[in-house]
C-alpha cells in the first residue's frame, strides 16, 4: 500500500535544535549571573567582545559552539553541565 502522506521531518528537527540550543544559552546565562560572574571577566578569559557577550547573555543573537565552549572553559564548568535533560 502506497502512503500519500509526505512527512517533512527535517523541519522538525531543526526546529528542535533551535530550541535546544536557545535552552542551553539561558542555561549557561543564568548559572553566571546566579554565582555572580561578570560579563567583563569572561570576556577578557575568551577574546569575545562586551557587546557581543551582552547581546548573548539577552539572547539577542544565538551562541556558537565555540563561543559555548570558551565560556564553559573561562568558567570552568563543564559544557555537559548545561545540556542534561536536552
Amino acid at each position: 500500500v502506497d502512503n500519500p502522506i509526505k512527512w517533512d521531518y527535517s523541519y522538525n528537527v531543526q526546529e528542535r535544535k533551535e530550541v535546544e540550543y536557545m535552552v542551553i544559552q539561558r542555561k549557561l546565562f543564568a548559572y553566571i549571573r546566579e554565582v555572580g560572574i561578570t560579563q567583563s571577566s569572561i570576556c577578557r578569559k575568551t577574546g569575545i567582545s562586551i557587546d557581543r557577550m551582552s547581546a548573548l547573555a539577552r539572547n539577542k543573537t544565538k551562541l556558537t559552539a565555540d563561543e559555548f565552549e570558551a565560556i564553559c572553559l573561562a568558567i570552568q564548568k563543564s559544557p555537559n553541565d548545561f545540556m542534561e535533560g536536552q
